[in-house]
């Protein structure tokens, strides 16, 4: 046995295909490899994906991974922005320490002045 449903190795040392049709058994061909035998018995019997399928399954391979490039670049952008922000607020707070230092330095100097 070849492991193949339909496939057989006659003693020709090739493989060939064979399903049954009311009963007989009708050649799909003979072919170098138990598994080639076993593509065109799987075609034959519409077990195998067509080229349509083949096709469909690949562009959903490809929109797939489109999608996870689009979700790490949305990722990478709020990452950047988050960034930026945490930038902003730290600078925000530093002008406003430095501006009340600034003001209290300058009011303590203007009483020094005064008396």
């Amino acid at each position: 046995s070849t492991g193949y449903k339909g496939v057989r190795e006659p003693r020709t040392g090739r493989f060939e295909a064979q399903r049954k049709v009311g009963g007989r058994a009708v050649s799909l061909g003979t072919f170098d490899s138990a598994v080639e035998a076993a593509v065109a018995y799987a075609r034959a019997v519409g077990e195998a994906p067509g080229q349509a399928e083949v096709a469909a399954a690949a562009a959903a391979r490809a929109a797939e991974a489109q999608a996870v490039e689009a979700a790490k670049a949305v990722r990478v952008e709020q990452r950047r922005r988050a960034a930026i922000e945490d930038q902003r607020r730290l600078f925000e707070e530093v002008e406003t320490h430095a501006h009340a230092h600034a003001h209290t330095h300058t009011h303590t100097h203007a009483h020094t002045h005064t008396r």
